[in-house]
């Protein structure tokens, strides 16, 4: 495990101070865009505007790291991507921040393929499981602690834009000075929708949902958390503690699944974000420790379940087909991710800020009530599958790192 991270270190520390930054930029612009008078509705289409970008990134910026290579292209949407979290602060309209968050997305994006194929290039066949857990571990820290710097700064002013911009422009020293293996081409995302659904129906309805859910909540739930718990700090801790909860559940629901049919611990994992949503709704408690429970177990249920549904749907392909199997639910997932916050915000400018949660608890329903009626229709040899993979919810660059793309 040590020689693992001193070979991977300097990608490691450039992804950590991506993800802090690109997770404190998306706080950030939801409470900033409210306190500058947005609607609930242009703040939805600027969540859903990162994840046009992002999937545009996944399609496309393979081109760019093709034609100029990985280091002159990680320079440039590093640049670009500071620049614009800096740009915005000057310019705080709907329109321009609608763009702005396009690019970033699509930043973002070719920065995580880059970084995922870097990885790949020093992984071995003997340690991709430990180098996917240890690019997980980073992620996750990476974005707990942009969640936890959102509180050090108001919001209304132009310190933590510029520090997102520091953190991102930091991250290039570390690629910068490496000295790990280039990485070949970055691959192409293979989609085949039809396919993916004959032989994973779950596995596809789960990451649709999931794309709904939680781009809606990264989006508006800074902004519920901040109505329910009135003062800037409890978004951090909200945020953080969703971060958490799920870092948390990921290891143990993944460990669970190897032993049982996955779509029982997807079904829990619903059946947890359906609690927690009616939980929101309904109870009678203080402020403060609704916003403590409700962020942690919601991290618990909804984090877990993207790479659960990789799993399963990899148990139910064919040897070769791990690539296709997971970029296309990569793809859905992303889809399900643009059109989540514009929906949510409906929701929310109807019946307020905590009907966030109705959005978030419907959708859910629907997941747990086909993945029932589906364990029922077509109960699955549990024997024949592989371990559970933690792979975190990015490009389809990730798929080449995770042990199982072996047979492709």
């Amino acid at each position: 495990m040590r020689s693992v991270i001193a070979t991977l270190f300097a990608l490691l520390l450039s992804v950590f101070l991506l993800v802090a930054g690109n997770g404190l930029h998306g706080t950030l612009i939801s409470v900033r865009a409210r306190i500058e008078g947005f609607s609930l509705l242009d703040v939805g289409l600027i969540g859903a505007a990162y994840f046009v970008g992002f999937l545009l990134g996944c399609l496309w910026a393979g081109k760019l790291i093709r034609r100029v290579g990985h280091i002159r292209t990680f320079a440039i949407l590093a640049a670009i991507a500071a620049q614009v979290a800096l740009i915005q602060s000057f310019f705080i309209t709907p329109i321009p921040w609608f763009l702005f968050r396009v690019i970033s997305g699509f930043c973002f994006a070719g920065l995580a393929m880059i970084i995922e194929s870097w990885l790949n290039e020093n992984a071995s066949n003997d340690n991709r499981g430990k180098v996917i857990s240890i690019y997980r571990i980073v992620e996750l820290s990476g974005i707990f602690c942009g969640q936890v710097i959102f509180a050090l700064s108001v919001p209304s002013g132009f310190v933590l834009f510029a520090v997102v911009t520091s953190l991102v422009t930091l991250s290039l020293i570390p690629v910068s000075a490496t000295t790990s293996k280039l990485p070949r081409e970055a691959g192409r995302m293979t989609i085949n929708l039809p396919k993916v659904w004959g032989k994973a129906q779950t596995a596809v309805t789960t990451c649709l949902v999931i794309g709904l859910a939680n781009s809606s909540f990264w989006t508006l739930a800074p902004l519920y958390a901040l109505e329910v718990g009135g003062a800037q700090i409890w978004v951090s801790i909200f945020m953080a503690l969703m971060v958490l909860g799920g870092g948390l559940a990921v290891w143990p629901m993944g460990a669970w699944s190897d032993r049982v049919d996955r779509r029982v611990p997807i079904f829990v994992c619903t059946i947890t974000v359906i609690g927690v949503s009616t939980f929101a709704l309904a109870a009678p408690l203080d402020p403060k420790i609704l916003l403590v429970l409700t962020g942690f177990f919601y991290g618990v249920g909804a984090m877990p379940q993207y790479g659960l549904a990789i799993a399963h749907a990899n148990d139910a392909a064919d040897e070769g087909e791990f690539i296709e199997v997971s970029s296309t639910l990569l793809f859905v997932f992303a889809i399900g991710s643009i059109m989540g916050p514009p929906l949510a915000s409906l929701f929310m400018k109807t019946y307020g800020a905590a009907a966030m949660f109705i959005f978030i608890g419907g959708i859910h329903l629907i997941s747990a009530s086909h993945n029932l009626i589906r364990i029922g229709i077509n109960r699955l040899d549990v024997r024949v599958k592989e371990k559970f993979v933690p792979v975190p919810r990015t490009t389809q660059e990730i798929f080449d790192v995770d042990p199982r793309s072996e047979d492709d």
